[in-house]
């Protein structure tokens, strides 16, 4: 049996010269559909004024090229029909489809562990140049977390589990160890204390002072 690509290739070559025939302009070489229809046209227009025997003649032979022409169409019609139906029967659609579709499968999976190295390669070059810097400059597009860089488009979604988190807290402490609200005037009276409380200022200032501190040392560059 002929391959399909010797069959390809043929029915191409039989397409080509049809193509030329019915989409060829007036006057190209050879003629072309057109020429024959201006041909039988005039051949015609004649023929029915003056009763020329060569007019019909050619009115005949023109026509008979058109009909040529259609039936090159048709058995190639035919043909392409028949040779798919014929490679159909003799091999396995079915398992031939399958294949296909597992190669499909594997190559999205290739593509999906692709995508995963390019991002670990992406991350090691990242971390690299940030414990190779000493002042390495965080902006919002390198921010890090556990080491790893995280993209921007990831920290709406890290508030939003952070306001989350929050919220379920609240809610268990609430549930295990429910507060009551004293009146306005012992609120006022609490916050008075806080504020005329040297220990509390005293705490603060050091926890200022600490935070400074460390803020100082990164500027100088000793962290």
């Amino acid at each position: 049996m002929t391959d399909w690509v010797s069959q390809k290739a043929a029915f191409q070559e039989r397409y080509n010269d049809i193509n030329t025939y019915i989409s060829g302009a007036i006057g190209s070489t050879p003629a072309s559909l057109a020429d024959d229809k201006r041909t039988v046209t005039a051949a015609l227009t004649n023929y029915m004024t003056s009763q020329n025997p060569t007019d019909a003649a050619t009115i005949r032979i023109t026509m008979e090229n058109i009909q040529l022409y259609q039936t090159k169409s048709n058995k190639l019609n035919t043909d392409i029909t028949d040779a798919i139906n014929s490679y159909a029967s003799k091999n396995d659609m079915d398992a031939l489809l399958s294949q296909n579709g597992q190669l499909n499968q594997k190559i999205a999976a290739a593509q999906k562990r692709y995508d995963e190295y390019v991002e670990l390669a992406y991350t090691a070059d990242e971390r690299n140049k940030n414990l190779r810097s000493r002042e390495s400059n965080i902006t919002t597009h390198k921010v890090f977390l556990l080491g790893r860089p995280l993209r921007p488009a990831s920290i709406p979604y890290l508030w939003a589990l952070s306001v989350l988190f929050v919220c379920m807290a609240l809610l268990i402490f609430y549930y295990y160890n429910p507060i009551t609200i004293p009146p306005i005037y012992i609120l006022i009276a609490m916050a008075q204390d806080l504020m005329y409380n040297p220990m509390l200022w005293a705490g603060l200032f050091g926890v200022a002072s600490i935070v400074i501190l460390f803020l100082v040392l990164k500027l100088v560059g000793y962290m």
